[in-house]
């Protein structure tokens, strides 16, 4: 049988018609959360998490099962792969979040050094992303209230794009989620990196 009979039966309740697809759909699993973890140059801490990453894509398949919609626009394998990818995406930005709150936490300034000095606690806090320096200001923001700050600076519009930026996304993705031109987040990306850095001085 192929996916849309299989689905079929599976949304009438036949529990051997859900085996047989998860069965079918092992592989697409593995490869899709290694291919994820490779894209991204995401490194488990250990050998289980892997295998924890593959528990959760797994529950991320199970979803897709009932979130598919077949109205012609994706098949249900695309469809699965791009529900997975999103997933481990997730669990990757939280586990560096997580990985970046720690390390700032465990970083001790030195007591002779002021801020007047030029040294800020955002020099302290590794960038994980080049495009632009989200990670960082997400960390930092808690200190200097800073969402506060841009949420006064910025349109409705151009704070949801900023949230967006800070949260870890890059043009492409904002530009995808929010259904909008990529110069226009493109504009709004270098509108905030100037009030930030006006903010910072």
């Amino acid at each position: 049988m192929n996916d849309y009979e299989l689905l079929y039966y599976i949304y009438q309740s036949d529990d051997e018609a859900l085996k047989m697809l998860m069965e079918k759909y092992e592989k697409t699993i593995y490869f899709t959360v290694k291919k994820t973890i490779e894209k991204y140059g995401y490194v488990c801490d250990t050998s289980d998490e892997f295998d924890e990453m593959r528990h959760l894509a797994t529950l991320d398949f199970y979803q897709a099962i009932y979130r598919y919609c077949d109205d012609g626009r994706c098949s249900f394998s695309v469809f699965v792969q791009k529900c997975i990818e999103m997933g481990m995406r997730k669990y990757i930005r939280s586990r560096r979040s997580q990985t970046n709150t720690n390390m700032s936490k465990a970083f001790r300034l030195d007591d002779k050094v002021k801020e007047e000095e030029g040294l800020y606690y955002v020099d302290a806090i590794p960038n994980v992303n080049q495009d632009f320096e989200g990670e960082t200001i997400t960390k930092w923001y808690h200190e200097k209230n800073l969402f506060t700050y841009l949420r006064s600076e910025l349109r409705d519009d151009e704070f949801i794009i900023a949230r967006l930026k800070l949260e870890g996304y890059n043009q492409s993705e904002i530009s995808r989620i929010l259904s909008i031109n990529n110069k226009r987040v493109s504009y709004v990306c270098k509108k905030m990196r100037k009030l930030l850095l006006s903010y910072i001085d």
